[in-house]
């Protein structure tokens, strides 16, 4: 059993207790995953099969704006905790993502797998070296269930407009895994080896098309698919019409 955890008052225009409860509806309670576990069909942030050392946020972030600091942070002395409650004693969203956030643009990232575990599993911490410290950050999948768009609003306006740019680039190849595994009832490893498929045949040359290129690519079908869809029910709202009028 895990001892109970002090949940400071939340700051104003952030309801902590609002956004657990949102979380632990639609996710459970889940640890930092192992680094090694393999994907599998489920497309919720998964429990690990061992516990990692997390990325802890900002202390700062453990408190209202302008409060003063406790001479000892929330989590001191705890020796197992799960994200749904680091996440519950965050009070101001807003310093999450210089600590959470992805670390690096698209382009940046190895493959479509390493994007795609960064969203659902959580990424590995990395030092200046490029070595894996052994700890580990959230499922931005849960991060961004949990905070909504609270974690990615900066007070700085362009900041605040640069992060919404990353973040729209970075989430379109792992949201088209999630709902498409999902939809298709497949593991999302089927889905990540049809996106290296497109990306290596619509390649000119030796080189498979980066993932800026398959992002964009997502993106037109994305918006194509909506398209779509509202026509195919405006035809079948005209056939019920036009049968109950016979």
């Amino acid at each position: 059993m895990l001892p109970s955890l002090h949940v400071f008052s939340p700051a104003q225009g952030f309801s902590t207790a609002t956004y657990h409860q949102q979380a632990i509806a639609s996710s459970g309670e889940v640890i930092a995953p192992s680094a090694s576990s393999p994907l599998a069909a489920s497309a919720s942030p998964r429990t690990p099969q061992h516990s990692t050392m997390l990325v802890e946020p900002p202390v700062v972030s453990y408190y209202p704006k302008g409060a003063p600091l406790s001479i000892f942070p929330p989590l001191l002395g705890q020796k197992s905790v799960s994200w749904m409650q680091v996440f519950a004693l965050v009070q101001q969203p807003k310093m999450l993502w210089s600590t959470w956030g992805p670390g690096k643009s698209l382009e940046h990232f190895a493959d479509i797998e390493e994007v795609w575990i960064a969203y659902i599993d959580g990424a590995p911490e990395l030092n200046a070296s490029g070595a894996d410290t052994g700890r580990r950050k959230p499922p931005l999948k849960l991060v961004d269930q949990y905070f909504q768009a609270y974690w990615r609003a900066p007070d700085d306006i362009k900041e605040r407009s640069n992060i919404a740019k990353v973040w729209q680039r970075f989430r379109e190849i792992p949201e088209w895994i999630d709902t498409h595994s999902r939809e298709r009832d497949v593991s999302p490893n089927v889905i990540i080896d049809e996106l290296q498929a497109m990306r290596v045949n619509t390649a000119q040359g030796n080189e498979p098309k980066g993932l800026n290129w398959l992002q964009l690519e997502l993106m037109r079908l994305r918006k194509a698919s909506k398209m779509i869809q509202p026509a195919r029910r405006g035809n079948n709202r005209i056939l019920i019409i036009f049968c109950s009028s016979i």
